[in-house]
């Protein structure tokens, strides 16, 4: 089942990891995905969701702004992991 769901648990960091670390290819440590994704949960605003098909996260949303506009960037993350 397709559907989008609040950043919970280790499963969702795996995937998250995965994803980012294919799209994004993060050459230096400075902001690698745990990172980025600590601080995010750091921020304790509750604005971090994952889209999911199934059980694997396919695209990221970082905050309820990309769920309504669609965020450029969160979108480039799902068609570029594709053509990976």
């Amino acid at each position: 089942m397709d559907a989008i769901a609040d950043y919970s648990n280790e499963h969702h960091r795996r995937c998250v990891v995965e994803l980012w670390e294919t799209v994004f290819g993060y050459e230096t440590a400075h902001n690698t995905p745990s990172l980025a994704i600590d601080k995010k949960l750091a921020a304790a605003d509750g604005l971090f969701f994952v889209a999911l098909s199934g059980n694997e996260v396919v695209v990221t949303v970082p905050d309820t702004t990309a769920i309504v506009d669609g965020c450029t960037r969160w979108r480039c993350t799902r068609r570029t992991a594709e053509k990976a």
